[in-house]
């Protein structure tokens, strides 16, 4: 499971699953209203978490015989890094990645997940 600012994302060794988080958000907007720039969350590796099948705020949910593509593009100075997940349905799923850290833990999880379709930018 990977968490960043509003999004979580879980990954099992059949699926990848899309899910918005409203403690992550929470804290994102907490930080703003602060006058910080809250670029990215912890990574959570808690495996004590409720099943994908039933979480709320499911935004997606790719099975890993779909995935023609993960595509990883590292944040930069002038860009935040990002994910996108290609499927046989022609229909990419991409989602913003701010934290190098998070970066550095979401490469790990799709090599581990699919590794031949991963192409790291």
């Amino acid at each position: 499971m990977m968490t960043a600012a509003g999004y979580t994302i879980y990954v099992t060794n059949l699926r990848i699953i899309g899910a918005k988080s409203r403690k992550a958000l929470g804290k994102a907007m907490l930080g703003s209203a602060l006058g910080g720039a809250y670029v990215g969350g912890r990574l959570s590796r808690d495996h004590n978490v409720q099943k994908p099948t039933d979480l709320e705020g499911k935004d997606f949910e790719v099975k890993r015989d779909k995935v023609t593509g993960l595509e990883l593009k590292k944040r930069s100075f002038f860009s935040r890094g990002h994910i996108v997940i290609n499927q046989m349905s022609g229909d990419p799923t991409k989602i913003l990645i701010a934290d190098k850290k998070d970066f550095r833990r979401i490469v790990e999880l799709m090599q581990a997940f699919r590794p031949d379709a991963v192409q790291v930018l």
